[in-house]
């Protein structure tokens, strides 16, 4: 897996080492989709947390369990071109750990803590 922050500013992806090139397609939309939404000046602090918090989760924590969160589904049903209704909360999915890394990129550390 890749770390976080390049040369030159721009933040490197973080794909598993046996992604797809979908995935890993789904995965750049996604947190470009991400990083666009927590930058929107009209997205509730409230929900940036709480995306910051899912992608701090364990994903012990999650089980099976899936999300419905608005804007991570459309970030997916952009990404894939599907219509889907719940994405895994998992960091093994791309689009979740997608969205997620989008978001926490485009937050700044002082803000939430990270």
């Amino acid at each position: 897996m890749l770390g976080v922050g390049a040369p030159g500013g721009k933040a490197m992806q973080s794909y598993d080492d046996d992604w797809t090139d979908g995935q890993r397609a789904v995965y750049d939309e996604c947190h470009q989709a991400g990083a666009e939404w927590a930058s929107d000046p009209d997205t509730p602090s409230e929900e940036i947390q709480l995306v910051i918090n899912l992608g701090q989760a364990d994903d012990d924590t999650f089980g099976d369990s899936e999300t419905d969160f608005p804007p991570l589904v459309d970030a997916v049903t952009q990404a894939t071109g599907e219509n889907v209704t719940s994405v895994p909360a998992s960091h093994a999915d791309p689009g979740f750990r997608g969205f997620v890394d989008g978001v926490r990129d485009a937050t700044a550390d002082e803000v939430f803590g990270l």
